[in-house]
């Protein structure tokens, strides 16, 4: 091991594995190093089995885990040093290194990324994060609910109470989504004004959607003025300019309902289109409404 790492000046690191090709421990260069340093180092270790020198203090990360994963898993040890090696798995078979610095560095590109295409209100995701999910979501043939939210009363609410009160409202809103999404699985998206996207992977998604409908109209109830929350509507000017009555904010929320075999032949902007359609009926429903496209055929 010793002439491996003087043969290359590049390695860090070298994972030790058992008969089965699974890791039990890790050797880095700086321990080696400072072992063979000590006095009569080379002596004490030369003929010792490697077991001796390695750590079994390492972090393993199944190859299939994301970027973001990788990255909690990293920042979450403490003792993790930057010029540190972890070790890649398949199913708890070795598979190779993996360098923490690289990690880094992707993290910051696609921080980067994002912000380049972050709605700048709520700094959510905007339209093209949004199409390059949809696109991932149908080039690996997952299950998920797509949802399209919008919120219903939003333009005669910014009439009546100015876009800096409608600005809270879209902030608000989007701390709800985010609050009820599984950050491992889900996705939330900004597309513009107030209108969202989520892409809920996760299989209670049902429930995730009605606590969002619950949380938002708890949350909702301080912007708006006291006379309007006991009548449970405002008069705002409609398009046609004519005053009329429009009830509390409320989200009208479209699903498709996306499965493996369902979504093959499909494009992003297909699937955002039949969320849309999913949305449009959910708003023809007065109040927090839901409408799900049980088939893409509906």
């Amino acid at each position: 091991m010793l002439e491996a790492f003087r043969a290359q000046a590049n390695l860090n690191s070298l994972a030790v594995l058992d008969d089965h090709q699974q890791p039990i421990g890790i050797v880095h260069r700086h321990s080696l190093s400072d072992a063979l340093l000590k006095p009569f180092g080379t002596e004490l270790f030369a003929r010792k089995p490697i077991t001796r020198l390695m750590s079994t203090d390492f972090l393993a990360v199944d190859i299939s885990q994301s970027l973001q994963q990788v990255s909690r898993l990293l920042t979450s040890r403490a003792r993790q040093r930057i010029e540190e090696d972890f070790i890649i798995t398949q199913h708890g078979v070795y598979r190779g290194l993996g360098r923490v610095i690289d990690v880094l560095k992707l993290i910051t590109e696609v921080k980067i990324q994002q912000a380049r295409h972050a709605n700048p209100l709520t700094l959510l995701p905007g339209n093209v994060p949004i199409q390059q999910c949809l696109t991932r979501l149908l080039q690996q043939g997952r299950d998920a609910a797509v949802c399209y939210v919008d919120i219903d009363s939003f333009k005669p609410f910014n009439d009546i109470y100015g876009y800096a009160r409608g600005d809270e409202v879209l902030l608000c809103l989007a701390q709800c989504l985010n609050e009820r999404v599984d950050p491992n699985r889900d996705f939330v998206g900004h597309i513009g004004g107030d209108d969202f996207m989520l892409v809920l992977s996760s299989p209670d998604w049902r429930k995730r959607v009605q606590l969002l409908l619950e949380d938002f109209q708890s949350q909702c109830r301080r912007f708006y003025l006291e006379e309007h929350l006991q009548a449970g509507c405002f008069v705002a000017l409609n398009r046609k300019g004519r005053r009329e009555e429009f009830p509390l904010l409320s989200l009208s929320v479209g699903v498709v309902q996306l499965q493996a075999s369902t979504g093959q032949g499909l494009d992003a902007s297909q699937l955002a289109g039949m969320a849309s359609e999913a949305k449009r009926r959910a708003k023809a429903i007065p109040g927090y409404s839901m409408h799900v496209l049980e088939s893409l055929s509906d």
